[in-house]
């Protein structure tokens, strides 16, 4: 074990770009195979497949992508017939989420973590965040086109009031 990990650092060392994004697809890879199980394995009845093209597609976007573009990227791959649309409804309820997530995030980031461990630490806060955008990337669209991150009732984002309208929980 030790070995395998004195090799790990050394490719890392060598190769910061390569070795950081391969951290990084594995973890977009991660996180949405864990959505796919509690999603499909848990909370379906009954249980469904893992949908392994679209873990190709995670792997290929959280490699060679950065998450501003997955959206529109999936999209893309998915062939889905109205491109636009999706960015539509969820840009602006998934960007007030990353800000709401991300900046505690590097706020203790940079106040708390020391920098030998800020890696490990962004790339487990990255995990939990590419979970939040599997759940988003989840949730059915509606007719209407709303630019609104809150619901006609002032509780909730657009998502999660599509979400409720949809009978999801």
């Amino acid at each position: 074990m030790a070995t395998l990990l004195r090799a790990f650092g050394s490719f890392f060392n060598k190769h910061p770009l390569a070795g950081n994004g391969l951290v990084y697809g594995t973890l977009y890879v991660g996180a949405e195979f864990s959505q796919q199980t509690i999603t499909r394995k848990f909370l379906t009845d009954p249980p469904q497949d893992i949908d392994k093209p679209t873990l190709g597609r995670y792997a290929i976007m959280g490699t060679f992508v950065y998450s501003p573009t997955s959206t529109i990227g999936m999209a893309l791959m998915e062939r889905q017939p109205s491109i636009v649309e999706e960015c539509k409804q969820k840009f602006v309820p998934t960007f007030a989420r990353s800000c709401l997530f991300w900046l505690p995030a590097q706020t203790v980031n940079f106040l708390l973590v020391p920098p030998k461990f800020r890696v490990v630490y962004v790339g487990s806060c990255a995990f939990a965040w590419v979970n939040i955008l599997c759940w988003v990337k989840r949730q059915k669209l509606t007719g209407k086109t709303s630019s609104s991150p809150v619901s006609s009732s002032g509780s909730g984002t657009t998502a999660l009031a599509v979400s409720k309208s949809a009978g999801t929980p």
